[in-house]
């Protein structure tokens, strides 16, 4: 718990100074960037550790589809490029010319080869170099992450996998959870990682082996975020306030119509007189949850087609099901981003 805290202590200072700057008026496009990155850090982190619970109780499961784990690859790399791209570091990325056909799940496996990356940027000075190299063995294909960084002592490397590991030469390691992530997904894709170091100061390879498939890839580009359409009638349920106003806020900025509501009653008030396209609610709402408003404007608008999304800090797999039982359409876990809003809105 320590270890918890003082990591999720790092990126909220920054936020916070640059909250402070802000709300003093210092108009600098860089604090918006410094605090955009250690948001999405501490998002990262959060994620981890759900991941961690979850794989811990055998709750994940796979949406395999067939894939170019090159695309994969790429996908990871524009994922972790303001890590690897900081400073004067230097990356090398090696593809082979043909596709890399592997049966897998798209979001996992880019979330192994983002932690990889993001990993070695932690570990490499702002100068120095990280490599990506993918090549086929026989029915596998290997993509090697390496760097030259701060290496790793011999007697360690057999700790870094194993969950909450602290092994990185007296610097600090993170949570010491996202190699562990990256061999228990790899392995639910019936595949191995390894690594190795030639010790302190001379940086470290991870090698992961996947076994190729027979199936025809997936397009490049698959699931991107459309456009918003016009004519978008967006209702917006929650009962935090700042949540519910900065999305008012970005939906504006897309030129959708909105409203606010700030529980269960106040939306299904609002949509007797106003039937959106779309409703972005909150599951764990006080007095009416989500659930239970979903319900009730099903069952007022029986012959109405509108889109109901919940968007909720709940992620596990039982309350997917509870919010799909309920007549959502989609399921959404807070932070949403400006990109996940685009997708659903132009369903």
């Amino acid at each position: 718990m320590a270890t918890l805290a003082h990591e999720l202590r790092n990126p909220l200072a920054p936020i916070r100074t640059g909250l402070d700057l802000l709300l003093r008026g210092h108009d600098d496009p860089r604090v918006l960037a410094m605090m955009n990155r250690q948001l999405t850090h501490l998002v990262h982190l959060v994620n981890d550790l759900m991941d961690v619970s979850r794989i811990s109780r055998g709750k994940i499961t796979l949406h395999k589809e067939h894939l170019d784990l090159a695309e994969v690859i790429r996908s990871a790399l524009e994922m972790s490029e303001a890590d690897v791209s900081r400073g004067e570091r230097r990356l090398s990325l090696s593809l082979p010319p043909e596709p890399l056909p592997v049966e897998g799940d798209r979001v996992r496996l880019v979330q192994v080869f983002a932690n990889l990356l993001h990993n070695a940027a932690k570990f490499t000075g702002e100068d120095g170099r990280i490599w990506v190299q993918a090549e086929r063995r026989a029915e596998q294909v290997q993509v090697r992450v390496g760097d030259d960084g701060i290496g790793i002592a011999p007697e360690s490397l057999p700790q870094i996998f194993e969950p909450f590991s602290q092994v990185q030469n007296g610097r600090s390691g993170g949570l010491g959870i996202g190699l562990s992530l990256v061999r228990a997904l790899v392995e639910m894709h019936a595949g191995t990682v390894a690594a190795q170091s030639d010790g302190p100061g001379r940086g470290a390879e991870l090698c992961v082996s996947l076994p190729l498939s027979a199936g025809t890839a997936a397009p490049a580009g698959a699931g991107a975020a459309p456009a918003v359409a016009p004519g978008r009638r967006v209702l917006v349920v929650d009962d935090n306030r700042d949540i519910a106003e900065s999305l008012r806020d970005l939906l504006i900025l897309l030129n959708a119509d909105m409203r606010v509501a700030y529980d269960g009653a106040e939306a299904i008030r609002i949509c007797r007189e106003w039937l959106p396209t779309h409703v972005l609610m909150d599951l764990g709402m006080p007095g009416m949850d989500g659930y239970e408003t979903a319900r009730r404007l099903r069952a007022d608008h029986p012959e109405r087609s509108f889109r109901l999304v919940a968007i909720s800090g709940w992620g596990q797999d039982e309350h997917r099901q509870r919010a799909q039982a309920a007549g959502f359409h989609r399921h959404l876990v807070k932070p949403v981003g400006l990109d996940e809003i685009k997708s659903v809105l132009g369903e």
